[in-house]
């Protein structure tokens, strides 16, 4: 049996807290101005400080890596996600490729209608 490739995303990242951001998938969305903290993944947000045990509004989450550029030949990626509570949209290189809404997500495709951008250094936001 042959196993497909994968790159764990496990880590470091960077969260960007944003109180005042977008609260339903269809509202306006920039990354925050204030400055990131770091932010070891997997782990739920109230776990990562005291200040944000009741934290529960929405967060950004940021991380640069390198995927091989073969993966991305007519393949569909698959992001797995630990959680995301209520809704999250996936961007890589400054574009959508895949979104969820409702409960929390364990896995989103990557593709389709959002055909995930070639580069050999992708940005996961």
């Amino acid at each position: 049996m042959t196993s497909r490739p994968h790159l764990s995303l496990d880590g470091d990242w960077l969260l960007y807290l944003d109180p005042n951001g977008p609260q339903w998938p269809d509202d306006e969305i920039a990354l925050p101005t204030a400055p990131p903290r770091l932010a070891r993944v997997p782990a739920p947000i109230q776990a990562l400080g005291d200040d944000l045990r009741e934290y529960t509004g929405p967060a950004w989450y940021r991380r640069e890596f390198e995927a091989p550029t073969e993966w991305f030949a007519g393949r569909v990626l698959i992001l797995h996600v630990g959680a995301a509570e209520y809704f999250a949209t996936v961007w890589v290189n400054d574009q959508p490729v895949g979104a969820h809404q409702g409960g929390a997500a364990a896995a989103m495709r990557l593709g389709g209608r959002h055909p995930v951008p070639s580069s050999s250094v992708p940005s996961l936001a």
